[in-house]
């Protein structure tokens, strides 16, 4: 999965980072991005996971409902996935589509804050 060609790989301590890669528009990259996502979150479990958003272009409606089946899965297992860095278009659907991980008033998350909350988190 280390060369998985849809998003990187970082630790740092406990945190788990994704940097994401732009998919297009592209269905077919969509498609296998949510594959090659829930593939990861399913095999490895992670409790504390940052998917960093910063070189995506665009968030279609499927590449969101990818991230919101991640965050589920995620959750499943007692952990908490948190969004970071999403430029500003990503970040204006991301704030209507899905408010709790726009950042709400204070606004998006950078990465390096979301890896410091989740550091702090403690899971129930």
């Amino acid at each position: 999965m280390s060369d998985c060609p849809y998003f990187e790989i970082h630790q740092n301590q406990d945190v788990c980072v994704l940097k994401l890669q732009d998919l297009g528009g592209d269905r077919a990259a969509v498609n296998a991005f949510g594959q090659a996502l829930l593939s990861y979150v399913g095999e490895t479990r992670p409790l504390r996971l940052v998917v960093n958003l910063a070189a995506i272009k665009q968030l279609s409606s499927p590449a969101l409902a990818k991230l919101m089946m991640a965050e589920k899965q995620v959750k499943r297992h007692g952990g908490r996935l948190c969004l970071c860095d999403p430029p500003g278009a990503v970040g204006e659907v991301l704030s209507l589509a899905w408010p709790a991980q726009a950042g709400g008033q204070s606004g998006p998350l950078t990465e390096r804050k979301a890896v410091e909350e989740l550091k702090n988190w403690q899971p129930d």
